[in-house]
């Protein structure tokens, strides 16, 4: 008897079919090492947002969660130990390389990130500034003759 061997069957000439075993993958562990790092400055809050390649959310902190309250939120100290929190997260979940995306006008509290974020060895692939710009907007409306 003569086996046929087709796409994972064996056929024999009495036209009875064996499936072949097939071999199992082994899957290996994804290690995030990788990831996107956006701060958000806003005028009373500043909120940092860390996601994977694929913009799947990891974790999310704000100097609100941090336990600012109203005002306090928006000041200096606020963003230096926000940004601590957010470094420790960033241990814990195992990730070593960022592409940085800013958003937000204020100088100080950018400055203050990134030299906090520099310190704790964090590597940034990139820095990029997302803010958007005002560039006229729409055509008003035309105004009333009298």
């Amino acid at each position: 008897m003569e086996i046929l061997i087709k796409k994972n069957l064996m056929v024999n000439l009495n036209n009875t079919e064996l499936k072949l075993k097939k071999k199992k993958k082994t899957k290996k562990k994804n290690i995030k090492r990788f990831g996107k790092l956006y701060i958000n400055i806003k005028s009373n809050n500043i909120i940092f947002t860390v996601t994977n390649k694929t913009n799947k959310v990891l974790f999310v902190i704000s100097s609100g969660m941090a336990g600012f309250k109203k005002a306090k939120r928006s000041s200096l100290y606020a963003v230096e130990v926000t940004t601590e929190q957010v470094i420790k997260k960033i241990v814990q979940s195992n990730l070593y390389k960022f592409l940085l995306y800013l958003k937000g006008s204020n100088r100080k509290k950018r400055k203050a990130c990134i030299l906090l974020l520099k310190k704790a060895k964090l590597f940034f692939l990139k820095i990029k500034d997302i803010t958007p710009i005002a560039h006229g907007g729409c055509r008003q409306k035309k105004s009333r003759r009298l």
